[in-house]
C-alpha cells in the first residue's frame, strides 16, 4: 500500500487518550491518579478503575490535560494509538486530529478544515450520535448531556437500556439520530475520494451495531435501511471486541484502550487493509 500519510479523525479513543499514562515516571503516574482521586487498590483486572464512572467531568479533563502536557515532545499517544501503529506498518507519516468528547459534527468539521491529499488513508470515528458541539472562537466545545445524566428508570450502576431511554427523551425518535449518522458517513464519502475506514467507537452495549440488534425500538422498514448503510460502512471490529478478546490488562483507568488494546486493534486494521 502506498499511502502518502494516514490521517485519523475522532474523539478520545482514536486520538489515544490515556496512552501517555504508560510513559510517565512513577511520580507523574502518582500525580495523575491523585488528580482523579481514585483509590489505587480498586482497579479491575482489565485496567479500569471500579469507580471511574463516578469521576467528575472537570477532574477527568484536568487529568487529560496533565497527561498531554507531559507528552508534548514525545507524542506517545499518536505513536502508539492504532493510527500510529498502522502508519508504522505501512511506513508512512500519521496525523491524529480531534480530542476527547468530540461529536460527529466536530469530527466532520475538523476534516473539512484539514489539508487532505488524494493518497491519504482516512480513519474516521463514528461516535455517540447524541453528542453535541458548539464552535467557540477557534475550537469545538463538546458536550454529551444525555450520556452524562443518570438513568431515567434505573440506578446508575444497574443494567439498563440507554438507547431505549434516548427514544423516550427524543420523542421515540432515536432513529433520526441514526439517520444523522448515515448522513455524516455519506457526506464524508462525497467530500473525499480517499480510501476511508469508518470506526464504530462507542463501547459496551451502546455502539451503533448493537443498537441495530434491538428490533423493539426500530420500525422494520427503517431497520433494514439503517442496517444496510451502517453495516456496509463500519469497520467490522470494535474496541468492545478487543476488550472481550484480551480480557486483562487492556484498558486505562478511565476506560480507554491502552497500548495493548490499540496494538491488537491495529492488527485487525492492517489485515483488513492488506486483504480488502
Amino acid at each position: 500500500m502506498n499511502y502518502s500519510s494516514i490521517k485519523v479523525f475522532g474523539d478520545s479513543m482514536p486520538v489515544g487518550t490515556e496512552l501517555q499514562l504508560e510513559n510517565l515516571s512513577a511520580s507523574d503516574y502518582k500525580t495523575a491518579l491523585d488528580i482523579l482521586q481514585l483509590d489505587p487498590n480498586r482497579f479491575e483486572k482489565n485496567g479500569t478503575h471500579k469507580d471511574y464512572k463516578k469521576v467528575p467531568f472537570e477532574r477527568s479533563q484536568k487529568y487529560y490535560y496533565f497527561l498531554k502536557t507531559k507528552d508534548m515532545e514525545n507524542n506517545y499517544d499518536a505513536q502508539y494509538s492504532f493510527g500510529g501503529l498502522v502508519a508504522k506498518h505501512f511506513d508512512c507519516p500519521v496525523e491524529v486530529h480531534g480530542q476527547a468528547g468530540y461529536s460527529n459534527t466536530a469530527i466532520l468539521n475538523t476534516m473539512l478544515s484539514t489539508d487532505i491529499n488524494k493518497n491519504d488513508l482516512l480513519m474516521v470515528a463514528v461516535t455517540y450520535p447524541w453528542r453535541t458541539s458548539q464552535f467557540i472562537t477557534s475550537y469545538w466545545k463538546s458536550d454529551a448531556p444525555v450520556a452524562r445524566c443518570n438513568s431515567i428508570t434505573h440506578g446508575r450502576n444497574k443494567e439498563h437500556n440507554r438507547y431505549g431511554e434516548l427514544d423516550m427523551l427524543y420523542g421515540n425518535d432515536m432513529q433520526s439520530k441514526l439517520h444523522e449518522v448515515v448522513n455524516y458517513i455519506n457526506t464524508i464519502k462525497t467530500e473525499f475520494n480517499n480510501q476511508i475506514v469508518f470506526i464504530d467507537i462507542p463501547p459496551y452495549k451502546y455502539n451503533l451495531k448493537k443498537y441495530l440488534e434491538m428490533d423493539d425500538y426500530l420500525n422494520p422498514i427503517n431497520h433494514n435501511y439503517l442496517n444496510t448503510k451502517l453495516y456496509d460502512n463500519l469497520f467490522a471490529v470494535t474496541f468492545d471486541d478487543i476488550w472481550n478478546e484480551l480480557q486483562t490488562n487492556c484498558r486505562a483507568p478511565l476506560g480507554h484502550p491502552n497500548t495493548r488494546a490499540h496494538s491488537r486493534f491495529a492488527d485487525y486494521l492492517i489485515d483488513y487493509l492488506i486483504h480488502r
